[in-house]
């Protein structure tokens, strides 16, 4: 499966979304997804990498999915409150920054957040449960509907 794997590169999957797969034409997702959407640009990703399109090329490609974005994207795009050490922290006072990202979340017409690493991934899971919102959104990693459109069943790939 080639770029499939999990690794170590700052915590992003090896195959993507930079360097992989589907962004590059090499694996063919067949399977439809029906989800909607938006895609959340990481910050070593978006904005330390400055890797905005390949995400979104994937996300283009797999049968089924429709793309949102939200208003702050792209080099404008918002932490998603891990940065910095930030997820171990204990908040001393005012709005946390995940749940001012998730709340830009349900702005848009998504059901679904995209992102592009575990530590975004955990955020937005808390983020989105503690807006009571579970049962109608939820948070993936890209690489994870990617899979499932190739045909990878979890735990085999």
């Amino acid at each position: 499966m080639g770029g499939l794997h999990t690794g170590a590169e700052r915590g992003q999957p090896t195959g993507t979304p930079r360097n992989g797969g589907a962004a590059e034409g090499r694996l063919k997702p067949t399977k439809p997804v029906n989800v909607a959407m938006t895609y959340h640009d990481s910050c070593y990703l978006g904005r330390h990498d400055k890797v905005y399109d390949p995400p979104r090329r994937i996300a283009k490609a797999i049968p089924g999915l429709t793309l949102h974005e939200m208003e702050r994207r792209r080099e404008n795009g918002f932490c998603c409150g891990a940065g910095g050490g930030h997820m171990w922290m204990e908040d001393s006072g005012g709005r946390r920054i995940n749940h001012m990202r998730t709340e830009q979340f349900l702005e848009t017409r998504g059901d679904t957040l995209g992102v592009s690493g575990p530590f975004c991934l955990q955020m937005f899971q808390e983020g989105i449960t503690s807006k009571g919102v579970q049962a109608t959104k939820q948070t993936r990693d890209l690489l994870e509907i990617l899979a499932e459109s190739v045909g990878v069943e979890e735990g085999k790939g």
